[in-house]
């Protein structure tokens, strides 16, 4: 989805009022409030608070698109959190991070947000094989242990694949995503020993296309035999992810990861790149695979991406 306030998050967050307030102070700003984001077809605003008029909009922490008084779509962020007090030139929004590590997860999400709104995907085949094996290991790995049952893996290794696959397509038949797994699960579940969880998918009715946390988890309850998976509820997924990355919410960026791609790039960016994330087990999980996933690559991909939609003014 393009945002996280289109899928679970919109019953936490107060969305109308945000939009309504993000209007009256552009309206009453009267200047653009982007300060170093490429635009495309929409305009981007990010909330600084270098105005007075910005104090009257709530705080927000995903990226919002929304509809401004004229019906023009548009897409803002909201970095109040992560700046200095001190916003005495604000020129360039980089230079004023006084929280770089959160800042910039905000910006990335933002960048790649901004990318999908303009129906560019153009970024997504050079890394979607390292993206989609992180985050189907990284779950897998984290149902093995939240119930000590190694016998899970497979299922939500391949439910979670199948998850990342459709969370922004139209992919209503488990067939057409088999293409997009990766070829060693394809040939185990076509011709190996998981020709059983093969022939479960397609005999089950599962929820797609799949693109929330509720979807992930109804989808790997319906291919599971273990009765033990169904006690993973979302409360317990959300917070048993939420331990596994450094962020300034990760319960609500948990549920992000699994439902909005542009925080799941960031996220993984963060795990791989910033030291704050050494002991995370899925920074573990990757550096155990790195022959494999080449973290190194994907982190100078989405650096190039980033750099390339970054305008200094």
């Amino acid at each position: 989805m393009l945002t996280p306030y289109k899928g679970t998050l919109q019953y936490a967050t107060k969305v109308d009022k945000i939009v309504s307030n993000l209007n009256t102070a552009i309206i009453n700003i009267g200047k653009p409030l982007n300060y170093e984001v490429k635009e495309y077809k929409y305009p981007v605003d990010i909330i600084t608070g270098f105005y007075p008029e910005e104090k009257s909009v709530p705080p927000f922490e995903h990226p919002i698109i929304f509809k401004d008084v004229k019906g023009n779509t548009r897409l803002a962020i909201d970095l109040r959190p992560f700046l200095k007090s001190n916003l005495d030139n604000m020129v360039n929004v980089i230079d004023y991070l006084a929280d770089r590590y959160n800042g910039m997860l905000q910006l990335r999400r933002l960048i790649f947000t901004n990318l999908m709104l303009n129906e560019d995907y153009s970024f997504l085949p050079p890394m979607r094989d390292k993206l989609q094996t992180i985050f189907s290991n990284s779950l897998a790995s984290l149902y093995t242990v939240m119930l000590y049952d190694k016998t899970v893996y497979d299922v939500v290794n391949v439910v979670s694949q199948i998850h990342f696959i459709t969370m922004d397509s139209t992919i209503t038949d488990v067939k057409n995503t088999f293409d997009y797994l990766d070829k060693v699960t394809l040939k185990r579940l076509m011709t190996g020993d998981l020709k059983p969880l093969y022939e479960k998918l397609l005999s089950v009715n599962l929820t797609l296309p799949s693109k929330t946390i509720t979807d992930l988890i109804n989808n790997i309850n319906a291919v599971s035999d273990n009765e033990r998976v169904k006690g993973v509820n979302e409360d317990v997924l959300i917070g048993s992810l939420s331990r596994t990355f450094y962020s300034f919410d990760s319960k609500e960026l948990s549920v992000a990861f699994i439902e909005h791609l542009p925080t799941t790039i960031a996220i993984i960016y963060a795990v791989i790149k910033e030291s704050i994330n050494n002991r995370s087990p899925i920074r573990k999980l990757i550096e155990a695979r790195k022959s494999k996933l080449k973290p190194k690559d994907l982190i100078k991909t989405i650096d190039t991406i980033v750099e390339e939609n970054l305008e200094k003014v």
